[in-house]
């Protein structure tokens, strides 16, 4: 069966109608066409990673909540390590008219799937295999 099916096909739906099947997709593809590709689905309760080759999926692997969150403290910690420098950090005063709370958690969220997804890209990079492979 293809991955494309596999990572959904037969899956009951999660609890609550309001939870959404998948929250979008993350794709790191090397320059020989070899590709991770992550999707969330929270309905389900985990992220599924699967393994491209081209436009073949050759492997699938589903990641709890608990499990993604061990990956993504690894990916940050290992970063960081990695990182020469800490930054500095320093609280810059807003000018701007306040910004009601809702859209401030869409601008949280949104700048955190943001920097997930550069970390992955970075994690990715990192172990794309040499091209003597």
């Amino acid at each position: 069966m293809p991955c494309w099916e596999r990572d959904t096909h037969g899956m009951e739906k999660g609890g609550t109608a309001s939870v959404p099947e998948s929250l979008g997709r993350y794709l790191a593809v090397d320059e020989s066409g070899r590709g991770l590709r992550a999707t969330w689905r929270p309905a389900q309760g985990f992220t599924n990673l699967s393994l491209w080759r081209g436009d073949a999926c050759i492997e699938t692997f589903h990641l709890s909540t608990e499990q993604m969150g061990e990956l993504i403290a690894f990916l940050g910690t290992s970063l960081a390590t990695a990182c020469p420098a800490q930054p500095t950090l320093r609280v810059v005063p807003s000018h701007e008219p306040s910004v009601p709370r809702s859209q401030a958690l869409r601008v949280v969220l949104r700048r955190g799937r943001d920097e997930t997804a550069r970390l992955l890209d970075a994690a990715a990079t990192l172990v794309r295999p040499s091209r003597r492979d």
